[in-house]
Order: structure tokens, then sequence, then C-alpha cells
């Protein structure tokens, strides 16, 4: 796959690069070649020529395994309030 790149931001210090090529092999960025000169063949290819691209990040804010006596308790309890407000028809 070739990702073309308006704007590349790697995160390795805060300069920005501009028209380039990302080639990915396997899942894994291979190179970054300047636009337009990345060689492929039957590469697949993905135009983010206006956009910034900002490989190798991903959200790590996240609550999705979350357990234990402050979240776990809280939600048990809100879960039982629930319970109880459907019973009473509220």
């Amino acid at each position: 796959m070739v990702i073309h790149a308006g704007r590349l931001w790697d995160g390795r210090g805060p300069d920005v690069q501009t028209n380039v090529d990302i080639v990915v092999v396997n899942n894994r960025i291979d190179r970054i070649v300047p636009g337009g000169t990345a060689k492929v063949a039957a590469a697949r290819t993905l135009d983010a020529s206006t956009q910034t691209v900002m490989p190798g990040l991903w959200e790590s804010h996240t609550h999705q395994y979350i357990e234990g006596k402050f979240y776990g308790d809280r939600l048990a309890a809100l879960d039982g309030v629930r319970r109880d407000r459907a019973q009473l028809g509220g």
C-alpha cells in the first residue's frame, strides 16, 4: 500500500514533512519517499494529499477494561437504580 500524505508528522520532533509517499508492507511502514516517487507494483493507493498523517498513534485514554472498587461498583449501583426505577414505574 502507498499512502500519499499532504503532510506527515512522525512524532520524532516538531517538523512536518510535506508531499510524501508512505510505503506500507505487511502492515508496517517500509519507507517514506518524496510524493509521487513510490514505485510499488500493484499497490493500493490511499490519497491523503489534503490530510495530515500521524502514523503509529492510537487513542490511549480509554476505560474499556476498567474494573474495581471505584468504577465497577458505580456501574453496579447504577444498574440497581435503573432496576428499582423500572419496578416503580419511573
